[in-house]
């Protein structure tokens, strides 16, 4: 892989206007002995094939499944994924990636949006810090934490969901699937805080298309084949939709814990 990346005087600025980034560099005292941690950028790689390497391509996302996880797909009203959750024995989680500028910094503005949101609907909500930096804990009947992750020209927010008991297990396993994650953001400029696209692989858009037919409306949650290829049951119908906004929704995933 190659990391650090400088980019040349005529590539356009950012879309707010930032100046550019001349350089990202590992925190670490020596990159070139260090074994590299992510989220990474696709243009880390000097082959982007290597990035879809055992990982699942969902388009703007490139996620590592962690073992024996099924994946939930919410459609939107026209029947196009809007998000993907993986879910675990433990709970489920979901990362999505949105256009941000180079300066980064995002994620501490969007946090604070989504606290100030659950403890408007009454939850109890603690920072906490984690692995790359302040986390957003919402409990009510379930947990909801909330990781976010400032890149270049974009932000990941991952949302965990599972009750107290098994909240913890959900985030190691979340963590790990973050450090190993790709994000291709891609070239078009969008306004900060855009959703970037998700996008299945085609066998597993078929065979979505071939369940909603059967027993779905669009709108609906739909469990596809693991990465065994395994078929599973169909999801709680009482779990609503997350309307994929970057700090939007944050009582409504607190609420659907257990779907």
């Amino acid at each position: 892989m190659a990391f650090g990346r400088n980019r040349s005087k005529d590539e356009p600025a950012d879309e707010a206007g930032a100046p550019e980034a001349t350089e990202r560099e590992l925190p670490v005292e020596n990159a070139a002995d260090a074994d590299p941690e992510g989220p990474f950028d696709i243009e880390d790689f000097d082959d982007p094939a290597a990035a879809e390497a055992g990982r699942l391509d969902l388009g703007s996302v490139l996620l590592p499944m962690p073992a024996s996880a099924q994946l939930q797909v919410e459609l939107t009203e026209t029947g196009i994924p809007s998000a993907v959750w993986v879910v675990t024995p433990n709970g489920r989680f979901t990362v999505a990636a949105y256009a941000a500028p180079k300066t980064g910094g995002l994620w501490r503005e969007v946090a604070s949006e989504l606290a100030d949101s659950l403890r408007k609907d009454g939850a109890a909500v603690s920072i906490q810090d984690g692995r790359w930096g302040r986390e957003v804990v919402g409990t009510a009947t379930g947990v909801v934490r909330f990781i976010g992750v400032d890149g270049y020209r974009w932000m990941i927010r991952c949302v965990v969901n599972s009750s107290a008991e098994n909240i913890d297990a959900l985030t190691a396993e979340a963590r790990e699937a973050l450090v190993d994650t790709v994000i291709r953001r891609g070239d078009t400029p969008l306004p900060v805080r855009t959703p970037l696209p998700v996008q299945l692989p085609e066998p597993m858009a078929s065979q979505l298309r071939e369940a909603a037919a059967g027993q779905g409306a669009p709108g609906e949650q739909m469990i596809v084949p693991d990465a065994g290829g395994e078929e599973a049951g169909p999801p709680d119908a009482s779990a609503p939709p997350e309307r994929r906004s970057a700090s939007g929704s944050a009582m409504q995933q607190l609420r659907s814990t257990g779907g």
